[in-house]
């Protein structure tokens, strides 16, 4: 003979496990620490200031970067 069982149960298991499948496709899409999102825009911002560092489009004294305008400077307090 089957064994009996209880629907109300095994719709639970379902939904859970469903939740869980979402849950590590969520943890794989958001699931970066706090410091490695922080180092991620660290480097954007250092790759754009060297790409800025290297543009020929406009000539001049003004259009020069100062030495304030770098990100990666910490500001005097």
């Amino acid at each position: 003979m089957s064994q009996i069982v209880n629907l109300k149960r095994h719709r639970k298991r379902l939904a859970r496990a469903e939740k869980e499948q979402k849950a590590e496709v969520n943890r794989r899409q958001f699931g970066r620490s706090k410091a490695e999102r922080e180092q991620e825009e660290s480097q954007a911002a250092r790759a754009e200031y060297h790409l800025d560092g290297h543009k020929r489009d406009s000539i001049g004294p003004k259009s020069a970067k100062r030495f304030s305008d770098n990100p990666m400077r910490k500001p005097d307090a």
